[in-house]
């Protein structure tokens, strides 16, 4: 499998290459930085996660191929004091697209998007300390299978609205979850998204969005062990501008079916970033200032509140209510010509009830990352 996947790579760059007029200049942009997180509990846990992402892209006339991928190293230190440490590479995402811009009465863009294997996967017992909630790392899993990822968009504009809708299929591959648990098939995944906007005034604009997550089963040695249930997102929101700031405020409501277990093990697996909890709520508003002509500031405050789950309390599957509130700020720099530098600091608290991580009592969570980023055009 993973031979006929860098053949395909190969003729896609072939193909982007060739099949584009000889005018047209490849455009290559790369990002890199430095990120640190790290957070603490009221029960005297704490965790540190430390990572360099790589982003390179590269496009010609209609055609654009990126790669992402991050070293990093996560350490989480549980109130046991068993510390436990994990150096590696992340997983790496290829994406290629092809769009169509006024060539036919709607815009469309074809994606394929391929996760590769490169991160860490079959955790040992006692890495598996490291798995921790995932509004706590930006990073909160160390590694999948193989996978793709063919999306179609389709959008049009019109007398100030824009409409867009979006139909995307997953397709997981098999790889071993941890020392227990071998032969893991996650279930495949179907996502239909919709967007509209509409420019209130040259100043202002609404946005209203959708979307639908149907998970197939996942399973162990081929038997049935667990499948997601569908989830449905909507959400709204205003960005208003000016020649100096932008002030963009976003409101989203996430809605889950209950899950279903097998008879089997009952410990979720975490390989999505909300598996298995309750209806999720949050709203962000984001500021931006321009000093001058190369500087920016920033700031940005989130909230976040998660429902409890279906599952009845004495459930090992239950998962309490989760609120996290996220401050922000930054400044955005021109360093040269097609040079850019980004800092930013972010700090939060979560409160936490009982869950599969910690079920014999509610945590209180706090934290604080800092970044470093600089992006360059050649």
């Amino acid at each position: 499998m993973k031979k006929h996947l860098f053949v395909l790579i190969a003729v896609a760059a072939i193909l982007a290459g060739t099949s584009c007029p000889a005018e047209d200049k490849t455009q290559v942009s790369a990002r890199s930085g430095l990120h640190y997180e790290w957070w603490g509990s009221n029960d005297d846990a704490s965790g540190t996660q430390f990572y360099v992402p790589v982003k390179v892209a590269a496009s010609r006339s209609d055609f654009t191929v990126s790669v992402l991928g991050a070293y990093m190293f996560t350490q989480v230190n549980p109130e046991d004091g068993k510390r436990r440490s994990l150096s590696q590479m992340s997983d790496t995402k290829l994406n290629l697209s092809y769009r169509l811009y006024d060539k036919l009465p709607l815009d469309v863009l074809f994606g394929l998007g391929f996760n590769l294997p490169t991160g860490h996967t079959d955790l040992t017992q006692s890495q598996m300390t490291l798995l921790v909630p995932p509004d706590l790392f930006s990073i909160p899993y160390f590694g999948e299978g193989f996978n793709i990822n063919p999306t179609i968009v389709l959008a049009k504009e019109w007398d100030g609205w824009t409409a867009g809708v979006g139909v995307g299929y997953t397709w997981k591959g098999e790889y071993d979850y941890n020392f227990e648990i071998k032969d893991y098939d996650p279930g495949d995944l179907v996502t239909v998204t919709a967007e509209i906007d509409r420019e209130l005034s040259p100043n202002l604009l609404a946005r209203l969005f959708a979307q639908y997550i149907h998970y197939s089963k996942d399973t162990v040695h081929g038997e049935d062990f667990y499948q997601e249930g569908d989830v449905r997102l909507i959400g709204t929101g205003l960005s208003y501008s000016r020649d100096t700031w932008d002030l963009a405020f976003t409101v989203t409501g996430i809605f889950r079916d209950k899950s279903r277990l097998s008879d089997g093990p009952t410990l979720p697996i975490v390989t999505e970033d909300r598996k298995s909890h309750g209806n999720e709520f949050n709203a962000g508003l984001a500021y931006r200032y321009r000093t001058d002509a190369k500087t920016a500031l920033k700031a940005s405050l989130v909230l976040l509140y998660i429902g409890e789950n279906d599952y009845p309390e004495d459930s090992p599957n239950f998962a309490g209510k989760r609120e996290k509130a996220t401050l922000g700020c930054g400044i955005d720099r021109i360093l040269a010509e097609n040079l850019t530098g980004s800092l930013g600091i972010e700090g939060f608290v979560m409160a936490d009830e009982e869950n599969w991580y910690h079920p014999d009592e509610d945590v209180t969570y706090y934290g604080i990352s800092l970044s470093a980023l600089v992006s360059k055009k050649f």
